[in-house]
C-alpha cells in the first residue's frame, strides 16, 4: 500500500532482454527453452526468443502497419527497445543468398524464427503472407553517439554508424544490373569500404542514408521499411559533458534524419526509438516537417504501442508460471515483484522495466542492490551535492509528488541549462523543472495524475527505484561530512537491532549510543548544519527501505523531524530541537509527541501499521549545541501517553 503523501512538492514547470543461446530452428521448443540461461545483455531477437524469459511482444508488427506510418516512441532503457526493434527487422526483412537474389520467404530462418516459435504475430495468416519476408528494410543504430566529445569526434561515429548500415546489404554489390544514371557501384563502395568511408565529406554523409534508401527501393521495387535505434544518443553526449559543438552536432543528425524521412518516394513506413524528446528549435522546419508528419508516443501515455514496452502484469504473471510451479509461492513472489518493480500504470495496466523483473529471476528470486537503473542515477548522482535538489528528492522519498509538464522537449537553450545544472554550476534561475523532467525520462519517475494535456504529477514509482535515491543521498552525505562507514554500519546494525518486536531499553540505547558515535567522528557541525534528520532519514532507507521502515519527514514549529515505522509495533522519532534547557525539553518532546496524536500525523502510515503504534514509542531529539538530549520513551494507551520515561 502506498503511503499518502503530506504534502506535495511544486515545480513550475514553465520558468525484452534475455538470452544466450542463439535460435536453432530445428531443435527450438517450449520444453527446452526452460533449460536455457537468461543474458539480460543480449538485444539478438534470435537468441531471446529461445530462453524461459521470452516474452511474445510480436502483434507490435502489425500494430505498426495499423497506425500512424511513421512514429516515434520514447521509453525508458531497459524497457525492451531495442530488441523490438531487431524482432521487426527480421520480420519484415527480405532474406537473400550470397548473390543478392531474394529467397522465398518461407525458406527462409527468419520464417522459422517466427513460425516454430509460433509466436502471436504468426497467428495472422494474412498478414503473415503480405508482410513476412516482403519488405526492405533499413536499421540505424545511432548509440556510438553518445560517446561524442565534439563535432569530429560525432562525425568519426556516425562514419562507424553508417558503415555498419551499408554493411548490412554488402550483397549489392553482387548485383550487377543495378548500377546505373545517379545510383554508382563506386558511391556504395565508398561507404562500405573502410579506407574510402574515412574520407567522406560531411555533405556526403549528409546525403548517405538518402542514396541506400534510394538503392534499396530500386532493387526490390517497394520502398523502404526504416528503423532508427537510439535516435538521440547524440543527446547524452552533451548533458553529462561540455560540448561546445552541442549545436552543431543536433543541426547535423536532426537535419540529416529529417531529410531521410522526407524521401517519401523511398520510404513509406518509419519506427524511431529514444529515451528523450529533443525539440528541432533553429532548424528551418517545425519538428513535424521536419520529420515528415512522424508522431511521437510518450512514455506512460495511452497509445497503441504502450503494452509493448516493458512488461505487463499478465505477461509477469505468465513468467511466474512459467518459473514457479507451487502456488503459494508464485503468490509471494508476485507480491515481491510489486513492491519492487511496479509503479508504472498506463491506463489501468500495470508495467514493469522488463530487465529488472528478468534479473529477479536471474538473481534467483532473490532482491539485491543491483538495479536496472544504476547506470542512469550514477550518471546525475553528482547533482545530490546541490542541497535544493536533495531536499526536493527527500521529499520525493517522503511520499511527495512533483508535478513537471512532461509535453516540454529539450531545447538548444535549455540543454545547455541541464547541462551547468548537472555540473552544479550556478544558473540565475531555478531550473531543477529541467531536471525532473530527465528523471521522467530515465524512468525515475512515474505518473500519478494527470492534470491537463500537458502537466502531471509524479512520485518515486517502486521501491527499486526509492533504493537507488537514497544510495546516491547517502554517499553525497558521506562525502560532504566525511562519515566514518564504520560508525555508519554500526548505527545501521544498532537500528537492525531496534526493529526487533521484542524490543527493550537496551537496544534503543544502543541505537542512541551509535548516533553520537556517528555524528561525533565526522565534519557534521549542527551549528552551521540541519542535515542530521536527512543524513539518518537517508541511512535508515538505505537499510530498511526494501523491507521494515516507513519514513514521514515534516516540521512543527519550524523544529525538523521525521518518523519511522518498522513492521512491529515500534516507532522511532528522531527531531532537532533548539532548545537548550534539559527541563524545558522534557515538555518540548512531549508535547511535539502529543501534537502528532492530536494532529493525525500517524494517519499518513498505513492503518495496519497504525494501530500497532498503541505500543512504545521511542524518540531522540538533538540539541543544536552538538550535543545529544537524553533519549525518551513513552508507552502509549488508548490516546493517553505516559509520562516520558528518561533512558
Amino acid at each position: 500500500m502506498e503511503t499518502p503523501p503530506k504534502k506535495k512538492l511544486k515545480i513550475d514547470s514553465k520558468s525484452s532482454k534475455a538470452g544466450s543461446t542463439r535460435h536453432h530452428s530445428s531443435k527450438t521448443s517450449g520444453k527446452d527453452r526452460l533449460h536455457l540461461s537468461l543474458d539480460l545483455e543480449s538485444c539478438d531477437f534470435t537468441k531471446i526468443v529461445a530462453t524461459s524469459g521470452f516474452v511474445d511482444k510480436s502483434l507490435l508488427i502489425k500494430a505498426l502497419f495499423e497506425n500512424t506510418c511513421k512514429v516515434l516512441i520514447t521509453a525508458p532503457r531497459r524497457f525492451g527497445k531495442s530488441t523490438n526493434l531487431d524482432m521487426v527487422k527480421r520480420f519484415l526483412e527480405i532474406e537473400v543468398d550470397s548473390s543478392g537474389k531474394p529467397i522465398d520467404a518461407s525458406l527462409t530462418n527468419n520464417y522459422k524464427l517466427f513460425s516454430e516459435n509460433k509466436l502471436k504475430i504468426f497467428e495472422h495468416d494474412q498478414f503473415c503472407k503480405v508482410h513476412l519476408g516482403r519488405h526492405p528494410v533499413m536499421i540505424i543504430d545511432y548509440k556510438p553517439l553518445a560517446t561524442a566529445v565534439d563535432f569530429e569526434s560525432m562525425l568519426s561515429e556516425f562514419k562507424t554508424i553508417m558503415r555498419n548500415t551499408f554493411e548490412h546489404h554488402r550483397y549489392l554489390l553482387e548485383v550487377n544490373n543495378l548500377w546505373s544514371g545517379n545510383l554508382k557501384l563506386d558511391k556504395f563502395k565508398s561507404y562500405i569500404e573502410p579506407d574510402k568511408i574515412i574520407n567522406l565529406s560531411t555533405f556526403d554523409l549528409k546525403i548517405g542514408f538518402n542514396f541506400l534508401a534510394e538503392v534499396l527501393h530500386k532493387y526490390f521495387g517497394k520502398p523502404v521499411f526504416l528503423l532508427v535505434d537510439e535516435y538521440d544518443a547524440y543527446f547524452e553526449s552533451f548533458i553529462f559533458n561540455d560540448n561546445a559543438d552541442y549545436s552543431r552536432i543536433i543541426n547535423f543528425i536532426q537535419s540529416t534524419t529529417a531529410d531521410l524521412l522526407k524521401s517519401s518516394n523511398h520510404i513509406d513506413h518509419a519506427l524511431l526509438t529514444g529515451v528523450f524528446r529533443i525539440s528541432s528549435d533553429g532548424l528551418a522546419l517545425t519538428f513535424s516537417q521536419c520529420l515528415n508528419g512522424i508522431v511521437h508516443y510518450k512514455f506512460l501515455s495511452k497509445h497503441p504501442f504502450h503494452i509493448y514496452y516493458g512488461l505487463t502484469s499478465k505477461e509477469c504473471d505468465k513468467l511466474l508460471s512459467r518459473f514457479v510451479k507451487d502456488d503459494e509461492a508464485k503468490n509471494k513472489f508476485k507480491r515481491t515483484i510489486d513492491k519492487y518493480f511496479n509503479g508504472y500504470h498506463i491506463n489501468k495496466v500495470k508495467v514493469y522495466s522488463i530487465w529488472s523483473v528478468l534479473k529477479f529471476f536471474e538473481n534467483n528470486k532473490k532482491i539485491r542492490s543491483c538495479s536496472s537503473r544504476d547506470e542512469s542515477m550514477f550518471r546525475i548522482k553528482q547533482i545530490f551535492k546541490d542541497k535544493r535538489i536533495s531536499e526536493n528528492i527527500l521529499q520525493l522519498l517522503c511520499g511527495a509528488f512533483v508535478d513537471i509538464d512532461i509535453s516540454k522537449q529539450f531545447t538548444r537553450s535549455n540543454i545547455k541549462d541541464l547541462c551547468n545544472l548537472l555540473q552544479l554550476r550556478e544558473l540565475e534561475t531555478d531550473k531543477s523543472d529541467l531536471l525532473f523532467l530527465l528523471l521522467y525520462h530515465f524512468g525515475l519517475l512515474s505518473i500519478v495524475d494527470v492534470k491537463d494535456e500537458h502537466l502531471v504529477s509524479m512520485k518515486i514509482p517502486n521501491q527499486e527505484v526509492f533504493f537507488q535515491f537514497a544510495k546516491s543521498l547517502k554517499e553525497s552525505y558521506e562525502n560532504k561530512y566525511q562519515f566514518d562507514s564504520v560508525y555508519v554500519k554500526h548505527f545501521q546494525s544498532a537500528a537492525n537491532s531496534f526493529s526487533i518486536t521484542d524490543m527493550n531499553d537496551d537496544n534503543f540505547l544502543k541505537l542512541y549510543k551509535s548516533i553520537n558515535d556517528l555524528f561525533s567522528n565526522t565534519a557534521y557541525h549542527s551549528q552551521k548544519n540541519n542535515d542530521l534528520m536527512y543524513i539518518l532519514f537517508v541511512f535508515l532507507c538505505c537499510k530498511f527501505s526494501f523491507i521494515k521502515f516507513k519514513g514521514l519527514k515534516s516540521s512543527s514549529n519550524g523544529h525538523q523531524y521525521f518518523v519511522t515505522v518498522n513492521d512491529h509495533d515500534v516507532a522511532l522519532i528522531i527531531g532537532s530541537v533548539g532548545e537548550k534547557s534539559e527541563t524545558h525539553l522534557v515538555g518540548k518532546v512531549t508535547n511535539i509527541h502529543n501534537g502528532l496524536i492530536q494532529t493525525n500525523y500517524f494517519d499518513h502510515i498505513e492503518k495496519e501499521i497504525h494501530k500497532k503504534l498503541r505500543g512504545k514509542v521511542y524518540i531522540i531529539c538533538h540539541i543544536l549545541d552538538d550535543k545529544f538530549s537524553m533519549a525518551y520513551s513513552f508507552i502509549l494507551k488508548d490516546e493517553e501517553i505516559t509520562k516520558p520515561k528518561i533512558i
